[in-house]
C-alpha cells in the first residue's frame, strides 16, 4: 500500500511538473506572439511614414513643376510682347522713312515747278525785251528814212 501511494504521489508530482512546463511554454508562445504583433505594427507604422514622405516629395515636385511651367509661360508671354514691340517700332520707322521720302519728293517737285516758272518768266522777259528792241530799231529806221 505504501508503495502504491508513493507511486501515486510520484505520478502526481510528474503530472504537476508537466502542467507547469506546459503553462511555461504557453506563456512563452504568447510572449512571442505579442512580440511578433508589436513588430508588425512597427513595420506598418514605418511604411505609412514612408508613404507619407513620398507623397510629400511628390507634392513638392509637382509644385516645382507647376512653378516652372508658370515661369516658362510668363517668359514666353514677355518674349511675345517684346517681339510685338519691336515689330511696331520697325513699322513706325518704316512709315517715318516713307513719309520723309514723300516729303522730299514733294519738295523736289515744288523746286522743279518754281524753276520752270522762273525759266518761263525769264523767257517772257527776254521776249519782251527783244520785242521792245526790235520796235526801237524799227522806229529808228523810219526816222532815218524820214530824214
Amino acid at each position: 500500500k505504501k508503495k502504491q501511494e508513493a507511486e501515486k504521489k510520484k505520478k502526481e508530482v510528474e503530472k504537476k511538473k508537466q502542467e507547469e512546463q506546459k503553462k511555461k511554454q504557453e506563456a512563452e508562445k504568447k510572449k512571442k506572439e505579442v512580440e511578433k504583433k508589436k513588430q508588425e505594427e512597427q513595420k506598418k507604422k514605418q511604411e505609412a511614414e514612408k508613404k507619407k514622405k513620398e507623397a510629400e516629395i511628390k507634392k513638392q515636385d509637382d509644385q516645382k513643376k507647376k512653378q516652372e511651367a508658370e515661369k516658362k509661360k510668363k517668359d514666353a508671354e514677355k518674349k511675345k510682347q517684346e517681339e510685338q514691340k519691336k515689330k511696331q517700332e520697325a513699322e513706325k520707322k518704316k512709315k517715318e522713312g516713307e513719309k520723309k521720302k514723300q516729303d522730299e519728293q514733294k519738295k523736289k517737285q515744288e523746286a522743279e515747278k518754281k524753276k520752270k516758272e522762273s525759266d518761263k518768266k525769264k523767257q517772257e522777259e527776254q521776249k519782251a525785251e527783244k520785242k521792245a528792241r526790235s520796235r526801237e530799231e524799227e522806229e529808228r529806221r523810219r526816222e532815218e528814212e524820214a530824214r
